[in-house]
């Protein structure tokens, strides 16, 4: 089985719960022979991916921060989502935040949505 995470809470998070849970699963699936796992993140500049980075994602200018930069991997990072979920052959595809752009694709495979904390989502 084939499993597309997105770069959503990598690409949002520098720290945070749910980038660490999406981590540790991902490590932890990655471990079973009969799964395979992928990620659509290429830039991050999330803390955790800096010492262990099963993605080999590249981090975006992290020693500088400016106006736009999270802007600017968003985008990057959204492209390269919706092109793998094209052209990539997956089983499933698992998104690892809220943003719905993946829906405009009509992806024909199971989407799995995780629902780690919404008290942001009520006030």
């Amino acid at each position: 089985m084939k499993i597309l995470y997105d770069h959503q809470t990598f690409t949002h998070q520098d720290y945070g719960g749910i980038s660490r849970y999406f981590l540790e699963l991902f490590k932890e699936l990655n471990k079973m022979e009969d799964i395979q796992v992928k990620s659509s993140l290429l830039f991050s500049n999330n803390d955790y991916l800096q010492k262990d980075n099963p993605f080999d994602s590249l981090t975006f200018f992290n020693k500088w921060k400016f106006k736009g930069q999270r802007s600017i991997m968003l985008s990057v990072n959204q492209l390269i989502s919706l092109y793998k979920c094209r052209k990539d052959q997956y089983d499933i595809f698992h998104p690892t935040y809220y943003d719905s752009y993946y829906l405009s694709l009509k992806i024909k495979q199971p989407v799995v949505i995780t629902c780690l904390d919404l008290i942001h989502e009520k006030f």
